[in-house]
């Protein structure tokens, strides 16, 4: 009777592991570094045209959260005219580091 029990023990186990090693794979090859437990922020660097000139790079972040409990951050549902779901907007300034 406890062979059943087993079974299915391994298969979840299976499954948890092979479910965090796909994160883990597709994390690492998008932006080439493993990810560890906790809240995870990615930049993210596009060339584009906005139509000011000089502006030829943009900047997004990606905030993850890889920890069993949830997160909360200040923001508001960002409405644009491009089709789509409205996305998640964040306050944010971006600085010139002097060096």
């Amino acid at each position: 009777m406890r062979k059943p029990a087993a079974v299915v023990g391994i298969g979840l186990a299976t499954i948890i592991i092979v479910g965090v090693a796909a994160i883990e794979i597709r994390h690492r090859a998008t932006f080439g570094h493993f990810v560890g437990y906790g809240v995870h922020a990615d930049i993210r660097e596009r060339s584009g045209d906005i139509g000011i000139p000089g502006i030829r790079t943009l900047y997004a972040a990606r905030v993850s959260n890889y920890t069993l409990f949830p997160l909360s951050l200040a923001g508001w549902n960002c409405i644009s005219d491009i089709p789509g779901p409205p996305g998640f907007c964040c306050r944010y300034q971006i600085q010139k580091f002097s060096r």
